[in-house]
């Protein structure tokens, strides 16, 4: 199995903690890149792709959360923060809905390489998922627009929508039920076929 490196943004002010960080992460991690200051931060995140961004609260200019929001949502980008124990919790729910790993300090040097490791876990289903997609055939993505095209025919039919009233139909459904258009599509046709049979 191919073993990914990961480039890491550490935004924290602390000497001593960034020290003990370069000290802990091995080879998976290069390069290493540490600022203090999430303005500084900020101006890396839109001049290079950073894989993992570790955020140790508070900054030097903010507490560390709202950048770690920002990074999360306008960048490819894994999050960790570090967050005192009195404050964790508040920092949590504010973090938690973005996709933002957030843990309690102090912290052991375990639990730290510990969700690392669940991030770049993550970052390789992502890799492997967009891998996936790229090697689509033609062949296969023609036989899902025909699919799709099926249920779209069979809705119009059976629930007299418009082909404007289907595609809403379809994108909301697929949104509310949480599957795929595609497997949406193919539970529409396996339905209306039973039916047609059924009247038949």
């Amino acid at each position: 199995m191919k073993e990914f490196t990961y480039s890491v943004l550490l935004v924290s002010q602390f000497n001593k903690f960034n020290e003990t960080i370069k000290g802990l992460l091995d080879n998976t991690f290069d390069p290493l890149i540490i600022v203090s200051n999430a303005n500084e931060a900020r101006r890396l995140l839109l001049e290079r792709k950073i894989d993992i961004v570790v955020v140790n609260t508070p900054l030097k200019d903010e507490l560390g959360v709202l950048f770690a929001i920002d990074a999360s949502t306008r960048h490819s980008t894994g999050v960790l923060v570090l967050a005192n124990e009195n404050i964790y919790s508040d920092v949590y729910h504010k973090t938690n809905e973005f996709g933002i790993l957030t843990i309690s300090k102090p912290t052991s040097k375990e639990m730290f390489l510990q969700s690392l490791r669940l991030i770049t876990s993550t970052l390789e289903k992502i890799n492997i998922s967009k891998n996936n997609e790229t090697k689509m055939s033609m062949e296969d993505r023609m036989k899902e627009i025909r699919i799709i095209n099926e249920a779209k025919l069979l809705l119009m039919k059976h629930k007299h929508y418009t082909e404007d009233e289907v595609h809403k139909w379809l994108a909301k459904t697929s949104m509310d039920l949480r599957i795929k258009k595609i497997d949406l599509a193919k539970n529409v046709i396996e339905i209306y076929h039973k039916k047609d049979d059924e009247v038949k």
